[in-house]
C-alpha cells in the first residue's frame, strides 16, 4: 500500500515536472564556439526567454551540448554548460501592448578539444534540443505537446572546423528589433561579427525543430540531420510573414527589410555561413521571431534627417555651407540618419549605414 502510494506521488511529480519543462517559452537563440587558447574553446549557447507566456520552471540551470562528426555523425562528446547570465531585456515600446517580452539566458563553458579526435578536415557540429516554442506563433504549427497537435521545439546548431584553424564562431548580435508595425516597412539587423575576419554570407532559412518534440529535453543527444518546424499553409520560407508581406534579406550585410501585411508573432532563421580563403569553414544559426502589431498612433513616419560631417568633425555641415578645397585635395564624409523614435520623445540615431568618399577638383558646395 505505501508503495503503491509512493509510486502515484512519484508519478504525479514527474508529470508535474514534465509539464513544466514542456510549456511554451522559447523565442529562439544561438549556438557557438569561442576559440580561448591552444586547444581550448569555450561553447555560448544564447536563449531568448518569453517572458509573457513562459514558464520560470522552463528555465534550465545547465544545458547538455554535444558534438557530432559532420563525416559519419558520431558522437564526440557531451558537455554540460552552467546557466552564466539572464539579463530581463527592458521593453518600454507601448504600441507592444506587453505581448512580447524578453530575456537573454547565456550558458558557457571551456572544453578541452584534443587533436587526435577533432582533426577532420570536413569539420564537426554542435547541437541542443529543447521543446517548446511559444505557442503563439501564426507562421508554423507550435502547440502544446499534450494537445495532440503539431508541436515545435528548437534546434541550436553550429558548424565548426577542425581546431588546426583555431577559429572562433560569428558571434550574432542581439537583434535589435523584436516587434514592427503592420503595413510600414522596418528593418532588423540580424548581422553578425567574426574576431578572425572571416567572410560571411547570410541566408533566410526555415527554423529547425527537434527529433523527438514529445519530449522537453532528449533523453539521448540526436545526431543531424534535424527536421524543420512546419510551416501553417500561407506560410513558408519565401513567405514567412504572409504571401501578401514583402520582405527582402540582404545576404551580405544580414539586414531584414520587412514590409508585413498582417498582425501576428512569427518564427524566422537566419543561417550565417563562414569563409575563409573561399572555402567555407563554418556555420551559425540565429532563431527568433518577431511580434507585428496594428497599434502604432504613436509612429513618425517622417523622413529621417541627413547630416554630414567632415571625417573626425563633430560638427555638422550647414545647408548651403562651402567647403574650398585645391585640385590635389580629398574630400571625404561621414554620412549620418537621425530620426525620431517610435515610442520614445529624444532623437536617437538609428543607423550610420553610408560613407562617401569623393574626389573633387573644385570647390564643394
Amino acid at each position: 500500500m505505501l508503495k503503491s502510494a509512493l509510486r502515484l506521488l512519484l508519478l504525479a511529480c514527474c508529470a508535474l515536472t514534465t509539464s513544466h519543462s514542456s510549456a511554451s517559452h522559447l523565442v529562439g537563440g544561438d549556438l557557438r564556439v569561442e576559440h580561448v587558447n591552444d586547444n581550448i574553446y569555450e561553447i555560448i549557447l544564447t536563449t531568448y526567454f518569453d517572458e509573457i507566456n513562459g514558464a520560470q520552471q522552463a528555465i534550465d540551470s545547465e544545458v547538455l551540448v554535444s558534438i557530432f562528426s559532420k563525416t559519419t555523425n558520431e558522437l564526440l562528446g557531451s558537455y554540460q554548460i552552467p546557466l552564466a547570465s539572464d539579463i530581463p531585456i527592458e521593453n518600454n515600446l507601448s504600441c507592444n501592448d506587453n505581448l512580447l517580452q524578453y530575456r537573454v539566458i547565456t550558458y558557457k563553458r571551456s572544453i578541452t578539444l584534443e587533436y587526435q579526435s577533432f582533426n577532420d578536415e570536413q569539420g564537426f557540429y554542435l547541437s541542443w534540443e529543447r521543446c517548446c516554442r511559444q505557442y503563439s506563433l501564426n507562421n508554423i504549427f507550435s502547440e502544446d505537446p499534450n494537445s495532440g497537435g503539431i508541436s515545435s521545439g528548437f534546434t541550436a546548431y553550429c558548424e565548426i572546423p577542425s581546431i588546426v584553424y583555431q577559429n572562433s564562431s560569428p558571434k550574432f548580435t542581439t537583434p535589435s528589433e523584436v516587434f514592427g508595425c503592420v503595413d510600414l516597412e522596418f528593418q532588423v539587423d540580424v548581422s553578425a561579427t567574426d574576431q578572425d575576419g572571416d567572410s560571411l554570407v547570410y541566408s533566410l532559412v526555415t527554423p529547425y525543430s527537434t527529433v523527438d518534440t514529445e519530449n522537453a529535453i532528449p533523453i539521448n543527444p540526436n545526431p543531424g540531420p534535424y527536421p524543420e518546424v512546419v510551416w501553417r499553409d500561407g506560410f513558408d520560407n519565401d513567405n514567412v510573414f504572409g504571401s501578401s508581406s514583402d520582405i527582402n534579406f540582404n545576404s551580405v550585410d544580414g539586414v531584414l527589410t520587412i514590409d508585413a501585411a498582417s498582425t501576428g508573432t512569427f518564427a524566422y532563421a537566419i543561417k550565417c555561413e563562414e569563409y575563409r580563403d573561399g572555402i567555407k569553414i563554418g556555420e551559425v544559426r540565429l532563431d527568433m521571431s518577431l511580434l507585428i502589431v496594428s497599434a502604432c498612433t504613436n509612429m513618425d513616419t517622417s523622413n529621417p534627417d541627413l547630416f554630414a560631417f567632415l571625417t573626425n568633425s563633430k560638427d555638422a555641415l550647414l545647408d548651403n555651407q562651402t567647403i574650398e578645397v585645391t585640385s590635389s585635395d580629398q574630400i571625404q564624409l561621414d554620412v549620418k540618419i537621425i530620426d525620431v523614435p517610435t515610442i520614445n520623445e529624444s532623437a536617437q540615431e538609428v543607423g550610420v549605414k553610408a560613407r562617401i568618399k569623393s574626389y573633387y577638383d573644385n570647390t564643394v558646395q
